[in-house]
């Protein structure tokens, strides 16, 4: 069941020092929607019992697992971000790939790290649902799924699926939050009804040609989802609640709106191999960059939805990291990116 939040629901996100230990800050999030809830295992016994017409289910197992999203932000949900590419925030030099960047902004580079024994982090949620001040508090979570949807209804919007050891009821004291916690965050959501974009699409190989949205097309929407396949809770014999969460495999793929032309088709169909780069900006000059060096597309259709619309053309991607590809080509590079005032 998917609760739609009203404004008495506040939600902070911390990241765990180690997996299910509470953090010791949080960061409120502007929260569109959320589903976090227990789940619960059963299984049926086999025998039957004098009198009995039908077996006895047993719990198993319970661990934690849903769904939230929120508008994004400047530095609201950037460790989630982190945590699903299985990176660090850092100052990186990928300069030579970006193009459309304003002059004198500061750029810090989100990069996967394919260190040996790393794990993605873990993180804990607090929930208040009424004025009573009662708070949840669901911990040792780690995303398996996560979901950038830029420029539907003009929102930026970041989604996750999360799954998690449990969830307990939250003293004002222990939360750290307390009714003080801001329902919106400090800086203003990315929207695009708002601020301008700019998109760049290089076709890769024997094409050169470099597609910008301000002259070629118009960009509608783009979705892009980070899963990684295989996380579940890990259980231990006869244990009520998860010994840990597996890590999967990351894989990485999406789709392109742009309003449709008879070129772009041409140029962007099938089996076509294409490298993009995004750029959001907020009202106060912070902005996003989205970079994906290396992508296949794997199909590419004309919408035609309503007569009263523009055709748009739907370009479904995924994101391919090959062994020739050189260091200083990542799978995927986020940036947070803010004007420097000096």
């Amino acid at each position: 069941m998917q609760i739609r939040l009203g404004q008495d629901m506040c939600l902070g996100i911390g990241k765990e020092a180690s997996w299910a230990m509470p953090p010791t800050a949080y960061k409120p999030l502007t929260v569109l929607q959320q589903s976090l809830a227990q789940i619960a295992s059963r299984r049926r016994r086999q025998d039957l019992g004098g009198g009995q017409f039908a077996t006895k289910s047993q719990l198993i197992h319970t661990h934690i697992g849903g769904d939230i999203s929120w508008q994004l932000a400047f530095g609201n949900g950037d460790d989630l971000l982190a945590s699903g590419i299985g990176g660090q925030w850092r100052n990186r030099n990928i300069s030579g790939l970006l193009t459309m960047l304003p002059r004198d902004a500061r750029i810090s580079w989100l990069v996967p790290d394919m260190g040996a024994g790393q794990t993605p982090p873990s993180f804990s949620l607090l929930r208040r649902f009424d004025r009573r001040d009662d708070w949840q508090h669901f911990h040792g979570l780690k995303s398996s799924r996560l979901r950038l949807t830029i420029g539907t209804g003009g929102e930026a919007v970041l989604g996750a699926t999360v799954i998690g050891k449990m969830s307990a009821p939250a003293q004002r004291t222990a939360s750290r939050l307390g009714n003080a916690m801001p329902s919106a965050t400090a800086s203003p959501p990315f929207n695009l009804n708002h601020t301008p974009s700019a998109l760049a699409i290089q076709i890769l190989g024997a094409e050169s040609r470099l597609l910008r949205s301000t002259d070629d097309f118009a960009l509608s929407h783009l979705t892009l989802t980070l899963a990684r396949g295989g996380m579940t809770p890990l259980f231990g014999l006869s244990a009520m609640s998860p010994l840990g969460i597996t890590d999967g495999l990351l894989a990485i793929d999406g789709a392109l709106h742009l309003l449709y032309t008879p070129s772009l088709a041409t140029i962007l169909r099938a089996d076509t191999r294409l490298r993009f780069q995004l750029t959001i900006y907020d009202e106060t000059g912070h902005a996003v960059v989205v970079l994906l060096p290396n992508n296949l597309i794997t199909n590419s259709e004309i919408e035609t939805s309503s007569p009263a619309l523009p055709p748009l053309l739907r370009v479904q991607f995924e994101s391919r990291h090959t062994p020739e590809d050189s260091s200083s080509s990542p799978l995927i590079a986020i940036g947070m990116a803010e004007l420097d005032a000096g």
